[in-house]
């Protein structure tokens, strides 16, 4: 099978097997690409920010301030992750499966790239902003990242995060919300196949409507 490059920059790339497209199909594709072109540039502001914050940092000889540099870095990349996942739901349903797996393959590039402590810990003050009347949420964390996190946790003043606790039911880059509401899985995974499955939907829908 020949793909064919249509985005491609250091952090990531976009490729289809799909050679030619229909006209109502353009403008969503553009979209997807322009998606790409924005994401591309706020990861490598995103990586200006987090250097710009450890020199500074080093410069003042605080470790603390190190940890906080870090931490504020993870943080605003998991809003921006959030915030193609939102643009993606938008546009990419309208294009074709193969070029809207690829896409948010991008995602799980990007997230790879942040030490996954950071990571989940990002996650999951993201989610714990959004669970509204709970004073007390629990993090569930793999064992091996469990340190770690804990760490990064005592170093969040104003975190909704109560504490992180090790569940070796989960898989390495899991993690779950414990709330008095029930269990909430914010894995990066488990959010990006959800996506991928309303992908995966949305043409028979379509047809259907037409039909």
């Amino acid at each position: 099978m020949t793909f064919v490059t249509l985005f491609s920059s250091e952090h990531g790339f976009i490729a289809s097997d799909q050679r030619v497209f229909s006209p109502d199909e353009l403008e969503p594709l553009k979209n997807v690409m322009e998606q790409a072109r924005l994401l591309d540039q706020r990861l490598g502001e995103q990586q200006e920010h987090e250097q710009a914050a450890l020199s500074k940092a080093a410069e003042q000889g605080r470790i603390e301030g190190l940890a906080e540099g870090r931490v504020e870095a993870a943080e605003h990349l998991a809003a921006e992750i959030k915030q193609l996942q939102d643009q993606h739901r938008q546009s990419i349903t309208e294009v074709k499966g193969s070029c809207a797996e690829l896409a948010v393959d991008i995602v799980r590039k990007i997230a790879g790239s942040i030490e996954p402590p950071r990571m989940l810990l990002a996650q999951a003050q993201q989610a714990a902003e959004q669970v509204l009347d709970e004073p007390n949420i629990l993090l569930r964390v793999h064992p091996s990242q469990l340190d770690a996190v804990q760490e990064l946790l005592r170093q969040t003043d104003q975190s909704r995060i109560q504490s992180a606790v090790a569940d070796e039911a989960l898989a390495e880059q899991a993690c779950v919300l414990d709330t008095g509401h029930g269990q909430i899985d914010i894995a990066l995974d488990t959010q990006l196949n959800a996506v991928l499955e309303m992908f995966e939907e949305t043409p028979l829908d379509t047809e259907r409507s037409h039909g």
